[in-house]
């Protein structure tokens, strides 16, 4: 099976390497707009069909487009992709905007191909022990969540970035960060957030287009409540769930915290003091060497065996009607519904 990696700079730098390591599978074309990004790309990975044009991605022979680009390209290329018989695997967030999340949707059952996500928290093993948690009961009935996605780099932002344009982003922080949480929150409780309530501003980050700064209360379809914070302007990310038989805390400094009433056995927590505080030193994020839940690996296996993307553009579209009901709350000053 063959890809194509469209850009090759960014975040496409942690994980281009991995589609030269799946069994069954080639990285054939490398495109960036820039030639050198694209160049070094290409000597690094061994690479001999590279350039600046896109249509390079769309040759008869490549099976997977995977889509790297800033948020404002992501529709008009994967429907490109889709419409030339490829499926596609597209950096979060989906699109800027619902509408052109709904099209690329549309688009991927009008041409029978599949349209898949990236989504890079599916990849932790911590968040796969915590969906395991919830589907044996471990925590007993989920009462909240609470969790923190940010970082400083609005404040050094530049004013000719791409994220300073909120029509190329969609958004600011909440957009750009707190959509991880979103989509891991819903994955882990199997459940959908319905409502939410959210205050949203830009305080100190003027090359930004958006917010610097949000903080959403959110209602889920199953009952359980929820706090999601993100931030351009501060640093330290956070992940808290709490049941009636128990909870977990994943603060900054990668410090977990939990205390449950039974024993839990998984791939980083692991727990044998029941009804006692434990502390255990995460792992950190897995960037390096082989990785069972490598969502490339996962989405080119799922297209090699005739299956299903594993995190699907209409769960991606479904994150962004979050978004934009936060948006929206934020913008009326009043509860909003997802819709």
């Amino acid at each position: 099976m063959n890809i194509a990696l469209v850009g090759c700079g960014g975040m496409a730098k942690v994980y281009r390497r991995r589609y030269t390591e799946i069994e069954g599978a080639r990285l054939a074309v490398l495109v960036d707009i820039s030639e050198e990004t694209v160049k070094t790309a290409a000597e690094e990975l061994s690479v001999t069909r590279y350039g600046t044009d896109f249509n390079l991605a769309l040759a008869s022979d490549i099976d997977i487009v995977d889509i790297s680009t800033p948020n404002q390209f992501h529709a008009a290329q994967a429907i490109a992709a889709l419409a030339a018989g490829k499926h596609v695997i597209i950096q979060k967030p989906l699109t800027p905007t619902v509408r052109e999340g709904e099209a690329i949707c549309a688009a991927a059952k009008q041409y029978g191909k599949q349209a898949g996500m990236y989504m890079g928290l599916r990849e932790e093993a911590v968040f796969d022990d915590l969906k395991i948690m919830t589907d044996t009961g471990k925590l007993g009935r989920v009462a909240s969540i609470r969790s923190r996605m940010a970082h400083r780099g609005g404040l050094t932002a530049k004013p000719q970035g791409w994220r300073a344009s909120l029509e190329k982003t969609g958004g600011g922080s909440f957009i750009q960060l707190a959509v991880h949480h979103v989509n891991i929150i819903q994955y882990i409780l199997s459940a959908r957030i319905v409502r939410v309530f959210a205050f949203s501003n830009n305080v100190m980050c003027p090359n930004i287009g958006g917010d610097d700064i949000t903080m959403c209360v959110c209602e889920f379809d199953n009952g359980v409540q929820g706090v999601l914070e993100s931030s351009y302007c501060s640093d330290g990310n956070s992940f808290e769930i709490y049941g009636s038989q128990g909870y977990v805390q994943l603060p900054p400094d990668n410090n977990i915290m939990l205390k449950l009433d039974s024993d839990f056995s998984g791939q980083v927590l692991q727990y044998s003091t029941p009804g006692k505080i434990a502390r255990i030193k995460g792992p950190g994020r897995q960037k390096d060497g082989p990785n069972p839940l490598d969502q490339h690996v996962a989405f080119v296996t799922a297209m090699m065996q005739g299956k299903p993307a594993p995190v699907s553009a209409e769960m991606g579209l479904y994150d962004l009607r979050v978004v934009d009901a936060v948006y929206r709350s934020a913008n009326m000053g009043a509860l909003a519904e997802v819709v």
